[in-house]
């Protein structure tokens, strides 16, 4: 098995911790990409879900660029994973959905129901301004 986030999600807080560490000041897009990684034209396509939640705004032209527009203390690790990757589906068996459908539930549906509902409730736990002790770097 393998867990992970998408890609988009991991350079959207990585231009989140960026934008939020600039005092309320615009970035150039450049210098994000730059900073992340990618290039200017893939960082439109990883901020434009952040920018339709509300979470960062832009401005054209000279001195343009975007700019936080939330306080990351209010929002946790699940709230950005959801708005990048979409709402999680909490009621999907570990098959996607069911494989006989004789069977109501997969015999493994209740450890991966746990399983699922515990990280999940640890993403909701975890507001994405505080640090990780377990997991240094990682959080703004």
């Amino acid at each position: 098995m393998y867990l992970q986030l998408n890609q988009r999600t991991e350079l959207a807080f990585e231009a989140l911790v960026l934008l939020n560490e600039s005092d309320s000041e615009y970035v150039a897009g450049s210098v994000i990409a730059e900073r992340v990684g990618i290039s200017a034209e893939y960082l439109t396509k990883v901020i434009a879900p952040i920018k339709r939640a509300g979470w960062v705004s832009s401005s054209s032209g000279r001195g343009g660029g975007y700019r936080i527009a939330i306080d990351l203390a209010e929002h946790c690790v699940l709230d950005l994973v959801e708005i990048i990757e979409g709402k999680v589906d909490r009621s999907r068996c570990m098959h996607g959905d069911a494989r006989n459908p004789a069977k109501a539930l997969c015999d493994l549906h209740v450890p991966w129901v746990r399983a699922r509902d515990a990280l999940l409730n640890e993403l909701e736990l975890t507001p994405l301004a505080e640090p990780s002790d377990d997991l240094p770097g990682t959080l703004v």
